[in-house]
C-alpha cells in the first residue's frame, strides 16, 4: 500500500488554517461588495480581522460591526469586542466541524450573528445568538437578527 504525502502550504503553517480557494476568493469578494453597498450606512465591514474574545482568537473570512462602533482614530492589530456578525467560508480542505466550532465559541462570546458559507453546493447558514439555525439555497439571504438580506444569485453569480 502506497502512503499518500500531502504537502501543507506555507500559507497553511504561517496561519494555521486551510488554504482558501478561487470559489472562496470570490465569494468573499463579492460578499464584501454586496455588503458595502448595501449596508454602509449601518455596518462597518472587515475582511480578515483578527478577533479576540475572552481569550479566545479567531480572524473571520468576514466580520462586521455597526457604523461608528470602532475608533478609527488609532489601529488595532486585534479587536477585542464581539462584532454582530462573523462570516465563514468553507475551504475545500476545511472541515465543517472546524467551523462549526467556531461559531458556537463566537456566539457564546456575543456575536449576535453567523453564517458559515459552503461555496460548491451554494448553501448559506445563518446562526443567531437563540441558537437557531436558517439555510438558504435559493431565493435571499436573510439575516432577521441584523436586517440584512442579499440574492443568492448576487453572491453566486
Amino acid at each position: 500500500m502506497e502512503t499518500r504525502v500531502i504537502e501543507i502550504s506555507d500559507y497553511e503553517l504561517e496561519r494555521n488554517k486551510p488554504m482558501p480557494s478561487k470559489f472562496h476568493s470570490i465569494i468573499q469578494s463579492d460578499l464584501i461588495f454586496l455588503l458595502k453597498m448595501y449596508f454602509r450606512d449601518r455596518f462597518d465591514i472587515f475582511s480578515k480581522l483578527e478577533i479576540e474574545l475572552n481569550h479566545d482568537r479567531s480572524v473571520p473570512d468576514v466580520s462586521i460591526f455597526p457604523k461608528g462602533q470602532l475608533d478609527m482614530t488609532f489601529d488595532e492589530i486585534r479587536v477585542a469586542q464581539a462584532p454582530a456578525l462573523t462570516i465563514e467560508i468553507l475551504s475545500p480542505t476545511q472541515a465543517l466541524g472546524d467551523l462549526l466550532i467556531k461559531m458556537k465559541k463566537n456566539i457564546d462570546h456575543g456575536v449576535k450573528s453567523v453564517w458559515i458559507i459552503l461555496p460548491e453546493t451554494k448553501t448559506v447558514y445563518i446562526y443567531n445568538h437563540k441558537k437557531e439555525q436558517s439555510t438558504f439555497i435559493e431565493g435571499a439571504i436573510v439575516d432577521k437578527e441584523l436586517g440584512i438580506e442579499i440574492k443568492m444569485e448576487e453572491l453566486f453569480a
